[in-house]
């Protein structure tokens, strides 16, 4: 019987040798996806730690935190500077689309942008076209990254509600042409909560910070309900944020 045994044991051995078999081994896991969220001062006050924001500009709330906590992207980056524009002004760190051309070509990993950036552009001009110039320079970076753009208000001089209104009319003209662009109208609940706003009529008191921070969970839950839907190997993490 022992050397029955050990003949079918040859014999099987041999038959793995000629099939090909091999024992299956498991894939490895998907590596996390990172969320890159592009600020100004705004974002600066949903955030708990901000050096590039200044001391003027502390933060009111844990935005990095609440993103890693829900559990879609291992990887969440906050660059958020005080007076950035999307594009057209010559400091690097206070253009949105330099700062993260440089992140690409740095290598990061980038898999989705929130994007709150166009209140400074209102600055400089009233023209659509200059809106549209801008706002094109990030969306043509991200190259088909998911991107959810965040509509922009301020009204503290008598012209920038309208170029506001005019800076958003565009970004929802540029969501049919860029298929990736998901617009997130802040701009409604801002207006049924006028009490939000800060003296200065542009930034946001405390109760506004923290309810700005919902607006951006909700865009990182339709950017990562995006990415599994083109690639359904992406799968959740429990990543938390060090220190």
């Amino acid at each position: 019987m022992g050397t029955s045994l050990k003949r079918l044991a040859g014999a099987g051995l041999l038959l793995a040798v000629l099939t090909g078999a091999a024992p299956s081994v498991a894939p490895p896991p998907p590596a996390p996806r990172t969320l890159m969220v592009l600020g100004d001062s705004i974002t600066c006050g949903m955030v708990s730690r901000a050096p590039s924001c200044g001391s003027r500009f502390r933060g009111f709330g844990t935005l990095q935190e609440q993103l890693l906590a829900q559990g879609t992207f291992g990887n969440v980056i906050v660059d958020a500077v005080f007076a950035r524009n999307a594009a057209n002004v010559p400091s690097v760190t206070r253009n949105g689309a330099t700062t993260l051309g440089n992140y690409l070509a740095a290598g990061t990993q980038v898999d989705a942008l929130i994007v709150a950036l166009g209140s400074n552009d209102l600055q400089h001009s009233p023209r659509p076209s200059y809106y549209e110039r801008n706002i094109r320079q990030i969306l043509d970076l991200a190259a088909g990254r998911p991107v959810a753009w965040v509509t922009v208000y301020r009204s503290d001089q008598r012209w920038y509600p309208r170029r506001a209104q005019t800076f958003n009319e565009v970004l929802v003209r540029l969501a049919a042409e860029y298929p990736n662009l998901t617009v997130v109208d802040w701009v409604p609940t801002l207006m049924a909560n006028p009490g939000w706003l800060a003296n200065d009529r542009l930034h946001l008191n405390p109760d506004g910070y923290r309810a700005r921070i919902a607006t951006y969970l909700e865009a990182s839950n339709g950017l990562w309900t995006r990415i599994v839907a083109a690639d359904p190997s992406a799968t959740t993490t429990t990543t938390v944020p060090a220190g």
